[in-house]
């Protein structure tokens, strides 16, 4: 049976492993760093066989819904893309952007960026957008558009000529995650970095093979301003540093059994999607959690997705579940995602009046309409 470690570096000093399999092992080891040197290291292997299924009990406390405000200008069509800061939460239709104050009762309407079109502070559409707590930059064709991010007034727009699948921020730098074939051959890396203040490209990872792509959400985490990077196919995560420089931060590994890790000197080899689902291999690694408590990782084996959850002060109640249809974020220890105004309409109360969790869970949004904006599904971490 394939087992999955993953092995976090702290400090540089500890590490810590976790692995699917059946007998948990405790030993001590040795690590070459980067710059060639030798660390004593404690490595704990955590037997997760118990809790494969996963109990989300041990994770999750409340879920429950919060109603999203809608105006005549501030409804939301679909496409939808769900970003936040450290304040706020932050919703796309593709054509326009809504930043949403988030209380108790639900969110607000803060400010609406809707300038579609063509002039100096418009844009032709929302590829993607994202925030940090300086800026607002939406990604669009030909360039991007950068916004204060506390109200949304216009700051400059940039044309700079790359295709990417996917934008974070991190201080003063955008972040593209590629689209490798529709760039040029200079900019054939799978991460570039654009310093806002003075247009300086850099450019780490180069392609090794066109096909490499985002299989998931999202390949870039942004949470409490540190930044982390997760290929879908390399068994390294990245935390960017204070010059945006990615360095390895965590690595994944598969046992002893070094084919259980794709090479990506010989992807080619690998033809397509199916011959991967087929294969011993894992893969399509991404939407990636990591708070000071939990290290979270979705990924695929045999064609199956994935997440697993560990628990650095509970390591024993760690698991894997199965992967989230839903598009998630993390905003202050919550796990945010949207749900259809339409679906929520239907909930009848009568119908659940002796169910206490369901009628809790809708508790607030009990006056959603089908035309009113999707309501956000809370899951507070514990």
């Amino acid at each position: 049976m394939p087992y999955l470690t993953i092995k976090i570096l702290i400090n540089m000093k500890n590490t810590l492993f976790i692995t699917l399999f059946f007998v948990p092992v405790f030993f001590l080891s040795c690590t070459r760093t980067k710059d060639g040197t030798i660390n004593d290291i404690n490595i704990v292997n955590i037997n997760l066989s118990k809790s494969f299924k996963g109990d989300t009990k041990n994770f999750f406390s409340t879920v429950y819904l919060l109603p999203l405000e809608t105006t005549k200008n501030g409804v939301l069509g679909s496409s939808l893309i769900l970003r936040c800061n450290m304040d706020n939460i932050f919703v796309s239709d593709k054509t326009k952007v809504i930043c949403f104050i988030i209380d108790d009762n639900g969110g607000k309407i803060k400010y609406i960026i809707n300038k579609l079109g063509k002039g100096p502070q418009e844009y032709s559409e929302i590829i993607d957008f994202a925030v940090n707590n300086k800026y607002l930059v939406v990604y669009t064709d030909g360039g991007v558009v950068i916004y204060n991010v506390e109200n949304g007034k216009f700051l400059k727009k940039i044309k700079i000529n790359i295709a990417a699948r996917e934008i974070n921020l991190f201080n003063d730098y955008i972040i593209f995650y590629t689209s490798f074939f529709q760039n040029p051959v200079k900019y054939h890396y799978e991460l570039l970095t654009f310093n806002i203040n003075n247009n300086e490209i850099k450019k780490y990872f180069k392609h090794i093979d066109k096909d490499l792509g985002s299989y998931l959400e999202r390949q870039i985490f942004n949470y409490n301003g540190n930044v982390y990077y997760c290929s879908p196919f390399r068994n390294v995560i990245y935390k960017f540093n204070n010059n945006a420089e990615p360095k390895p931060f965590a690595l994944l590994s598969f046992g002893d059994n070094s084919q259980d890790i794709i090479d990506l000197k010989k992807i080619k080899s690998i033809e397509n999607k199916r011959s991967l689902e087929s294969s011993k291999y894992f893969y399509y690694f991404g939407n990636l959690f990591i708070t000071d408590k939990y290290f979270s990782l979705t990924y695929c084996h045999k064609g199956s997705f994935y997440r697993i959850w560990y628990d650095s002060e509970q390591p024993d109640k760690s698991a894997v579940v199965g992967g989230s249809a839903y598009q998630e974020i993390l905003y202050k220890n919550r796990l945010v995602s949207l749900m259809n105004s339409y679906d929520i309409s239907q909930f009848d109360p009568e119908k659940y009046k002796d169910n206490k969790e369901a009628l809790k869970m809708y508790s607030k949004v009990l006056n959603v309409t089908e035309d009113d904006n999707p309501c956000l599904r809370i899951i507070e971490l514990k």
